[in-house]
């Protein structure tokens, strides 16, 4: 949904997408060539307030 590859320039990258209720898999690669990497998720609900997306909303499986 969002690529950034290569030529990424730290500016923010967002996309609206539109969800019915449940679970959703997604997958996030990340890389980075930066002194220090940095990620940041948000996430914005119905009513518009855009907050950092909370550990207890994902689900992680291991490999």
């Amino acid at each position: 949904m969002i690529d950034g590859d290569y030529h990424y320039d730290g500016a923010e990258i967002s996309k609206t997408v539109k969800l019915d209720q449940g679970i959703h898999p997604y997958r996030l690669y990340y890389k980075t060539t930066a002194g220090k990497p940095a990620l940041k998720l948000e996430w914005e609900g119905p009513k518009g307030v855009r907050d950092p997306l909370p550990a207890d909303a994902l689900r992680v499986d291991e490999p």
